[in-house]
């Protein structure tokens, strides 16, 4: 099964390896910048502005590396996921699914029952929630069968494409985040805990 645990702390760790990076490059660039200086020149403010051309390319290098591990991930992971979603149902799945798809009327409990013994495979979760719906639709009840792990990893694999493009983003927009370690920070802080909550 798709180990979304293990997927989601590899985002936040490459995550935050980018968010000290660019703090870092900050630091780095604020030092020389200041070594520059010429006398009676203004200390700029430590405000985490990225004011030189190499630590912008730094900051910029560093953001799109990170979003190609990202999306190189994250591609990984689309695969692993529809893999599993295209395994067959075993053969008692099958023969439990055809006997109940026999009957002109159903009852919850035995769509439930076949959720319990059958339901971690994708292709036996999907055919019993159609039966569910044929029973709905004909007045018959309703069971509870639950949205397949699968599902909800697929959704959460997806939306680390807009994550990975917003990174990219970050790094090549005019003015944007790569020359300001603060905001870029803040951004990225959010992409940590959106990886961690929706884990």
């Amino acid at each position: 099964m798709f180990d979304k645990e293990k997927y989601s702390q590899g985002l936040v760790q490459t995550l935050r390896g980018l968010a000290d990076t660019v703090d870092r490059i900050g630091a780095e660039d604020y030092s020389r910048t200041c070594s520059e200086l010429s006398p009676g020149q203004q200390v700029p403010p430590m405000d985490g502005s990225i004011r030189t051309d190499e630590g912008r390319k730094r900051a910029v290098a560093a953001t799109i590396d990170a979003h190609d591990r990202i999306e190189m991930a994250r591609a990984s992971a689309h695969d692993e996921v529809m893999r599993e979603m295209a395994q067959p149902p075993s053969a008692e799945a099958s023969a439990y699914i055809a006997t109940l798809s026999a009957r002109d009327h159903l009852k919850p409990r035995d769509i439930e029952a076949g959720v319990r013994a059958y339901g971690d495979n994708y292709a036996a979760s999907r055919a019993l929630a159609d039966l569910n719906r044929r029973m709905v639709d004909a007045g018959d009840g309703r069971a509870y069968v639950p949205t397949h792990p699968l599902e909800d990893a697929l959704e959460y694999v997806d939306a680390e494409a807009d994550e990975a493009q917003r990174l990219r983003w970050m790094a090549v927009a005019p003015g944007g985040a790569s020359t300001d370690t603060h905001g870029m920070l803040t951004q990225l802080s959010f992409s940590v805990y959106a990886s961690q909550a929706f884990n």
